[in-house]
């Protein structure tokens, strides 16, 4: 907790005032963690103070947010581009993230405990620079071009995804992800299955009841959603159980663990990268289902072969148009 609070002081995060009335105040908490490397074992434990962003009110102590999020599609390009170019692949962490904002709006946090101030224990915290679990700690972290940054040296393990580099590739796996998801819904003493749907298996949002607690069905979805990124052979599976995410029934949660006992039987399968010519190729399908790096049920029905035709192609020149700025924006020419 020391080693947390004592950047935040530094850094002067937030300036002790008297409290009012007219403050709306905003809560603290204390988040602990074990942090384990990609073999599992603990690298240290952390200590994180996280704002109660849910006491904030838009329009009073916050405007505009912002969620900085990566799309799988991104990390396949970019290691693709990497592996083409011969590359070598290093790692860089920004210390202290979001503490590198400077808030414009007022803000206001109970003093943290444990390290309330003796002399004036009533004050509280008129933030200056944005805090962990702040709603727009994320927007105003994107304005700053300016971190104090590690160097961590070869990539081998970030955002859950295990990077091992090789003479002519890259390999990519998820396997402690994978793991983990497993020990967590306990599914690791399952029975391994070859295929992760049934070819008889017909799943529709009427079939059945509803279940008591969706919140494991939405876990096990969001937490395969994520697996996607490097095992594309359950991309089509998953995006079909993800469609009955609002009101899932019993059918629901079963086809999403028989998921789980696919994975239980190829922990090992991984996705690699291998020397290629970087070329961008678009594929557009001809059916209710475009299929590009993911699945995604069109909004409506076509209603000839042609509209079904354009709608495809829409798709198609979209993420092109999309994955042809990002290339460009990496100073690559295809």
């Amino acid at each position: 907790m020391a080693d947390e609070i004592n950047p935040l002081l530094k850094n002067n995060t937030w300036t002790l005032i008297p409290p009012s009335s007219s403050q709306n105040l905003v809560g603290c908490k204390w988040v602990f963690r074990v942090k384990h490397n990609s073999y599992g074992i603990i690298e240290r434990h952390k200590a994180r103070l996280v704002a109660k962003g849910f006491h904030q009110q838009q329009g009073i102590d916050y405007t505009d947010t912002f969620s900085s999020v990566i799309k799988p599609t991104t990390i396949r390009v970019v290691l693709s581009l990497v592996v083409s170019r011969g590359w070598s692949l290093c790692q860089l962490d920004i210390k202290n993230t979001f503490l590198h904002g400077f808030l414009k709006e007022d803000v206001y946090m109970t003093q943290p405990q444990g390290f309330i101030e003796l002399s004036r224990p009533s004050h509280v915290c008129k933030l200056n620079k944005a805090i962990y679990g702040l709603k727009h700690s994320p927007r105003v972290w994107f304005h700053r071009r300016g971190f104090d940054i590690k160097d961590l040296g070869n990539l081998h393990y970030f955002l859950g995804l295990q990077v091992t580099s090789q003479n002519k590739g890259v390999h990519i796996s998820q396997l402690k992800y994978a793991y983990d998801l497993l020990l967590k819904h306990d599914m690791l003493l399952s029975k391994p299955i070859s295929t992760p749907m049934s070819a008889k298996a017909i799943l529709t949002s009427n079939d059945a009841d509803l279940l008591s607690n969706p919140l494991v069905f939405r876990e096990i979805v969001g937490s395969l959603q994520y697996l996607t990124i490097t095992r594309l052979d359950i991309t089509f599976t998953v995006n079909s159980i993800t469609q009955f995410k609002s009101q899932p029934r019993t059918p629901h949660l079963i086809a999403a663990k028989r998921i789980l006992r696919y994975i239980k039987g190829s922990l090992n399968i991984i996705l690699l990268i291998l020397l290629p010519m970087l070329m961008l190729i678009g594929l557009a399908v001809q059916t209710l289902v475009v299929q590009r790096q993911c699945s995604k049920k069109q909004l409506t029905v076509a209603h000839s072969s042609a509209e079904s035709e354009y709608r495809s192609l829409s798709h198609a020149s979209a993420e092109s148009t999309w994955l042809a700025y990002l290339l460009y924006e990496l100073g690559a020419r295809i």
